[in-house]
């Protein structure tokens, strides 16, 4: 192994550093756009589920205003 000079092993630790820091901002931000997309995703199927329930309750609805006449 070749023996660095002051500067050069600064500079080396640097460069680490800074490889450590840009994976650790790709891993915050990637788990940020898993946040917001798991959040809309939540807020789809929640919309999709209200939807559902109100067509059956309409249904239902029609059905017994239709069986009781």
């Amino acid at each position: 192994m070749k023996v660095l000079s002051k500067p050069e092993q600064a500079a080396t630790k640097i460069r680490e550093q800074k490889k450590k820091l840009g994976t650790c901002v790709f891993l915050i931000r990637l788990t940020i756009k898993q946040l917001i997309f798991l959040s809309g995703l939540r807020y789809m199927v929640k919309n999709s589920i209200l939807q559902w329930v109100g067509k059956v309750r309409t249904n239902n609805e029609k059905s017994n205003c239709c069986s009781f006449n």
